[in-house]
């Protein structure tokens, strides 16, 4: 018999209610997937999670995930620990060093541009700005790495036992050519965000990867990959934390497509205030690069012109 419990209803995904279970484990039975003997379909919304968390330490494992009677449902092994209370330094720290063991690449990090399209084909009214930014965001990607990314990254994903960091949960926005740091960008700046109770909008505008502070936080992230965290890698990490956090609500709260305040203030009021800074001579393309393997430093673009407005 498997022993699982109901661990979170997250929202939706392309309409349908979404069931998070885990197991225990002593549990002796797999369950079913879709595949075997339910009547089920896969879980169209999830991209790579069960195949990634296999080859993460502090990932659960999972044991299967289908849809019955219109709920999805996810099941994996029960890890260790609680949701933290807080973000200290030291569990960011964590965090960073976790992320910094994903698997790295020398393709192009393309999850940014893919988000941004995504966006676009759920909002037909900023369609054209969402587009455009895509292909000026893509024109700046080639000799930045991918790295495998979370997608999702905030202080309700981790558990922790005693202050250490047990576990990385909910990989349901895993993608494999995530931009270096994004995954930090929104830990850091959902933390700051969910303190302040500012919107998403308002709170990339801040600039958070920007502050020494997130170099400091992040250092022991960039010494593994031996990539320099320069400016203009920031920036795009940062309009990646942006595109990922719009696409994936959108594909989640379908209903958030005709709120025209959640819109206006994610949205619109990113894409304004790139605009004010001419974003289309900023995203200039940089000079080709590969690695070729895990540690190699990053060569930076042919400029450092940010993709976002000055503090």
């Amino acid at each position: 018999m498997v022993l699982a419990e109901i661990r979170s209803i997250f929202g939706t995904a392309f309409g349908l209610p979404v069931l998070a279970f885990t197991v225990s484990p002593g549990a002796s039975e797999r369950p079913q997937p879709a595949s075997e003997t339910w009547p089920c379909r896969p879980l169209v919304a999830d991209t790579s999670s069960v195949r990634v968390t296999d080859k993460v330490p502090l990932a659960p494992r999972p044991l299967g995930r289908g849809v019955v009677a219109g709920a999805s449902w996810m099941a994996e092994k029960l890890l260790p620990g609680h949701r933290p209370g807080r973000v200290t330094p030291d569990l960011v720290h964590q965090a960073a060093l976790a992320c910094s063991r994903l698997p790295i690449s020398d393709s192009v990090p393309t999850a940014p541009v893919e988000d941004l399209l995504g966006a676009a084909a759920a909002l037909p009214r900023h369609a054209a700005d969402l587009r455009r930014l895509a292909d000026r965001l893509w024109s700046r990607l080639d000799g930045i790495p991918s790295v495998q990314r979370h997608g999702d990254l905030w202080a309700g994903n981790l558990l922790v036992d005693r202050g250490r960091l047990t576990g990385i949960v909910d990989w349901d926005a895993a993608h494999s050519h995530g931009v270096p740091g994004a995954d930090l960008v929104q830990l850091i700046g959902t933390n700051a965000r969910r303190r302040q109770r500012l919107p998403l909008g308002r709170a990339v505008l801040e600039l958070p990867w920007r502050a020494s502070t997130f170099t400091a936080a992040t250092a022991a992230y960039w010494w593994a990959l031996d990539v320099t965290p320069r400016r203009a890698l920031l920036d795009i990490a940062g309009i990646a934390w942006w595109a990922s956090e719009i696409h994936h609500t959108l594909v989640r709260f379908p209903q958030r497509r005709t709120d025209e305040r959640w819109v206006a203030e994610n949205v619109a009021a990113v894409l304004e205030g790139l605009e004010r800074r001419r974003p289309d001579q900023a995203l200039r393309r940089g000079s080709q690069r590969s690695i070729s393997r895990r540690r190699r430093t990053f060569q930076s673009a042919a400029s450092d012109a940010p993709l976002t407005r000055q503090k």
